[in-house]
């Protein structure tokens, strides 16, 4: 099967390196974070597939390429900027085809390479470019502003004041609060405290879909992330163009709840990695260490 997607990741990988670019969800820490989650996760199946298509399996390493390359892979792949997020609508109902046209948002992507990952016939470069879509992407769906939006571009068009710096609502939840979270620990610390504290519902939330995912993240944004603003929303409230100041009471109450979302990013990761490589054939790795800071 030829893909229309496909590209020659061994010639771009010479060129992505010159390229740069913002951030599209998580921070490149918070990528890093749901990359240490599902470092602890992986099967020994799932190791020894990446560790053969990438050298190495260690997820973390792994999570931000997609933003680190965009502007390339955005020339060389129309659309793919497209792919980080689901704008599921914040206060009305709407079809997945209708904020999701020709398949270009996160869950769409998944699906799709999803596919890749599972189809002997595919390239191995195509399964590089799988695998790198799959960790960005399944982590970004966890940032519940990543799976709605109140017509302000989920939230790139509030700004924001925030311990008396100025942003967006985007962006204090793609890093200041996660920063503010992390509070001077290693990000390894950090993953593990995660896995502790959470434990128990990691086999729970390991189940479903992307778009089970991401619906559960529209759900949270409703909620929380836009429920707690200052005034709170109440639906059909328009929030574009607004300028809000945030109080640190704001991070304290939605804390718990960026915790999870970042956990819940590494478990769906891995989740998807452990289902496209279950039947994988590969030597395992020499060493299998769940230890998410390896």
């Amino acid at each position: 099967m030829v893909y229309a997607f496909r590209i020659s990741l061994l010639i771009l990988s010479l060129t992505f390196s010159l390229y740069s670019a913002p951030a599209l969800a998580w921070g490149a820490q918070g990528h890093r974070i749901t990359g240490l989650v599902a470092n602890a996760l992986l099967t020994p199946q799932s190791r020894a597939a990446l560790r053969q298509l990438l050298g190495t399996d260690n997820v973390a390493d792994e999570a931000s390429w997609l933003d680190q390359n965009r502007p390339l892979l955005a020339s060389r792949l129309p659309g793919s900027t497209q792919w980080h997020y689901d704008n599921i609508p914040l206060c009305t109902t709407a079809s997945h085809d209708s904020y999701c046209s020709g398949g270009r948002c996160a869950t769409a992507a998944l699906d799709r390479f999803m596919a890749v990952l599972q189809d002997p016939q595919a390239s191995q470069d195509d399964k590089r470019l799988a695998v790198r879509v799959i960790i960005h992407v399944a982590g970004d769906l966890a940032q519940p502003l990543h799976a709605s939006d109140n017509h302000d571009r989920g939230g790139n068009d509030v700004r924001v004041t925030f311990a008396g710096q100025q942003g967006t609502l985007h962006t204090l939840w793609d890093t200041t609060l996660v920063k503010r979270a992390v509070r001077g620990q290693s990000e390894a610390a950090f993953a593990t405290g995660l896995l502790t504290d959470f434990g128990p519902q990691l086999a729970d939330w390991a189940q479903g879909t992307p778009d089970q995912w991401a619906r559960e993240a529209n759900a949270v944004s409703r909620a929380l992330v836009y429920g707690d603003l200052p005034g709170a929303l109440t639906c059909p409230a328009t929030t574009a163009g607004s300028h809000l100041d945030i109080p640190l009471s704001y991070a304290d109450e939605t804390a718990a709840i960026l915790r999870r979302q970042l956990i819940m990013g590494g478990v769906h990761i891995a989740a998807l990695l452990n289902r496209a490589f279950a039947d994988f054939q590969g030597q395992p790795p020499a060493s299998e260490n769940a230890d998410p800071g390896k």
